[in-house]
């Protein structure tokens, strides 16, 4: 059996073809294609034909399994497959830190785990600084989740003891 016709065996199964209709297809005897479903459920088999439009594809050892043999084949399967394509989120902000945490309160992961979200608490030692501190994070992330806090000291007990919500 050949790679182009294990491709589209696996192509066929998924499209809810019967053992005997892809043995018929093909030309393939029935127990065949019925042995080798078997054999490759629940295996990623690593196939060398285009996903899109079946043809050969020249793996190169040494880099990425390639899955399409051009980029316009590439852009028709996810248009047409648009169900199998992640729409997470992705944008980050500017700032190296706070970016960071921002794309992770958007993954929604806490939230699931745990029905709550952290803050970020910056405990700044005079008034001056925490001006300064709120004024910077309003003016860069302006339309951003509130999730940083800027207090000084003698106010972290009271933010300890009602929690952050005002």
């Amino acid at each position: 059996m050949t790679n182009r016709e294990k491709h589209q065996i696996d192509i066929m199964r998924r499209g809810g073809y019967s053992y005997a209709d892809i043995a018929d297809e093909l030309g393939l005897p029935m127990n065949t294609v019925k042995s080798y479903c078997r054999r490759s459920q629940g295996q990623q088999v690593a196939s060398d034909l285009c996903r899109n439009c079946g043809r050969p594809l020249v793996q190169n050892p040494h880099a990425r399994q390639k899955h399409f043999c051009s980029n316009h084949c590439r852009q028709l399967w996810w248009n047409s497959n648009r169900d199998q394509v992640n729409h997470r989120d992705r944008r980050t902000m500017e700032c190296a830190y706070c970016g960071r945490y921002i794309q992770y309160l958007r993954s929604g992961m806490e939230q699931k785990r745990t029905g709550v979200f952290p803050y970020v608490v910056w405990v700044v030692p005079d008034v001056n600084r925490k001006n300064a501190a709120t004024k910077h994070i309003h003016r860069n992330y302006p339309h951003g989740p509130k999730i940083f806090i800027v207090i000084l000291p003698d106010e972290l007990e009271a933010l300890i003891r009602k929690g952050a919500e005002k």
